[in-house]
Protein backbone atom coordinates (compact mmCIF):
# COMPACT_ATOMS: atom_id res chain seq x y z
CA UNK A 1 0.00 0.00 0.00
CA UNK A 2 0.98 3.71 -0.64
CA UNK A 3 0.67 6.09 1.56
CA UNK A 4 -2.12 8.37 1.75
CA UNK A 5 -4.06 5.43 -0.27
CA UNK A 6 -7.47 4.89 0.45
CA UNK A 7 -9.14 1.57 -1.19
CA UNK A 8 -13.04 0.99 -0.21
CA UNK A 9 -13.83 -3.26 0.57
CA UNK A 10 -17.02 -1.95 0.22
CA UNK A 11 -19.07 1.09 0.11
CA UNK A 12 -22.95 2.19 0.35
CA UNK A 13 -25.22 5.02 -0.82
CA UNK A 14 -28.27 5.28 0.14
CA UNK A 15 -31.08 8.01 -0.40
CA UNK A 16 -34.81 8.34 0.01
CA UNK A 17 -36.88 10.78 -0.96
CA UNK A 18 -40.34 12.48 1.02
CA UNK A 19 -42.48 10.17 -1.68
CA UNK A 20 -40.71 7.01 -0.47
CA UNK A 21 -38.68 6.53 -3.72
CA UNK A 22 -35.29 4.64 -3.07
CA UNK A 23 -31.99 4.92 -4.43
CA UNK A 24 -29.48 2.62 -3.14
CA UNK A 25 -26.32 1.73 -4.77
CA UNK A 26 -22.79 -0.76 -4.04
CA UNK A 27 -19.25 0.18 -4.54
CA UNK A 28 -16.26 -1.95 -4.61
CA UNK A 29 -18.42 -5.50 -4.85
CA UNK A 30 -18.53 -5.59 -8.34
CA UNK A 31 -16.46 -4.70 -11.57
CA UNK A 32 -18.24 -1.58 -11.41
CA UNK A 33 -20.70 0.63 -8.90
CA UNK A 34 -23.65 -0.94 -9.15
CA UNK A 35 -26.98 0.66 -8.27
CA UNK A 36 -29.16 -2.14 -6.67
CA UNK A 37 -32.28 -2.42 -8.70
CA UNK A 38 -34.17 -4.80 -7.03
CA UNK A 39 -33.93 -3.38 -3.11
CA UNK A 40 -35.00 -0.71 -4.66
CA UNK A 41 -38.55 -2.20 -6.12
CA UNK A 42 -38.47 -3.82 -2.68
CA UNK A 43 -38.56 -0.48 -0.83
CA UNK A 44 -40.21 1.79 -3.42
CA UNK A 45 -43.48 3.19 -1.57
CA UNK A 46 -43.23 1.96 1.11
CA UNK A 47 -41.33 3.41 5.00
CA UNK A 48 -38.37 2.02 6.38
CA UNK A 49 -39.18 -0.45 9.50
CA UNK A 50 -37.59 -3.47 11.02
CA UNK A 51 -39.27 -5.64 8.62
CA UNK A 52 -38.35 -3.77 5.71
CA UNK A 53 -34.61 -3.95 6.46
CA UNK A 54 -34.58 -7.69 7.06
CA UNK A 55 -36.31 -8.01 3.63
CA UNK A 56 -33.63 -5.87 2.04
CA UNK A 57 -30.72 -7.13 3.50
CA UNK A 58 -31.49 -10.70 2.46
CA UNK A 59 -31.39 -9.52 -1.36
CA UNK A 60 -27.80 -8.15 -0.92
CA UNK A 61 -26.19 -11.40 -2.34
CA UNK A 62 -28.33 -11.11 -5.04
CA UNK A 63 -27.39 -7.49 -6.30
CA UNK A 64 -23.43 -7.89 -5.67
CA UNK A 65 -20.81 -9.67 -6.83
CA UNK A 66 -18.15 -9.34 -4.63
CA UNK A 67 -14.70 -11.04 -5.09
CA UNK A 68 -11.71 -11.97 -2.39
CA UNK A 69 -8.68 -10.37 -2.50
CA UNK A 70 -5.59 -9.05 -0.43
CA UNK A 71 -8.24 -6.05 1.28
CA UNK A 72 -11.18 -8.90 2.38
CA UNK A 73 -12.75 -11.89 1.35
CA UNK A 74 -16.37 -12.45 -0.54
CA UNK A 75 -18.27 -12.86 2.90
CA UNK A 76 -16.82 -10.58 4.76
CA UNK A 77 -17.77 -8.19 1.65
CA UNK A 78 -21.17 -9.44 1.48
CA UNK A 79 -21.61 -9.67 5.42
CA UNK A 80 -20.70 -5.56 5.73
CA UNK A 81 -22.88 -5.05 2.78
CA UNK A 82 -25.90 -6.12 4.60
CA UNK A 83 -24.60 -4.33 7.62
CA UNK A 84 -24.03 -0.71 5.66
CA UNK A 85 -27.41 -1.06 3.98
CA UNK A 86 -28.98 -1.79 7.37
CA UNK A 87 -27.64 0.89 9.06
CA UNK A 88 -28.06 2.75 6.15
CA UNK A 89 -31.79 2.83 5.47
CA UNK A 90 -32.10 3.58 8.96
CA UNK A 91 -30.10 6.67 8.81
CA UNK A 92 -31.55 8.38 5.76
CA UNK A 93 -35.08 7.55 7.32
CA UNK A 94 -34.06 9.46 10.47
CA UNK A 95 -32.66 12.48 8.72
CA UNK A 96 -35.96 12.56 6.36
CA UNK A 97 -38.26 12.78 9.49
CA UNK A 98 -35.78 15.20 10.81
CA UNK A 99 -34.58 13.68 13.59
CA UNK A 100 -30.92 11.61 12.41
CA UNK A 101 -27.72 12.55 12.75
CA UNK A 102 -26.32 15.67 11.30
CA UNK A 103 -24.40 16.01 7.97
CA UNK A 104 -21.43 14.84 7.60
CA UNK A 105 -21.73 11.85 10.90
CA UNK A 106 -19.96 8.79 10.00
CA UNK A 107 -22.41 5.78 10.53
CA UNK A 108 -20.06 2.73 9.55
Amino acid sequence: RYEGEDLAQASLAVSISDTNEYRVAFGAVAPTPRRARRIEALLAGNTVDAHLIAEATALVTEEIDPITDIRAGKAYREHMCRVMLARGLQAAADRLAGNGAPYPTRFI
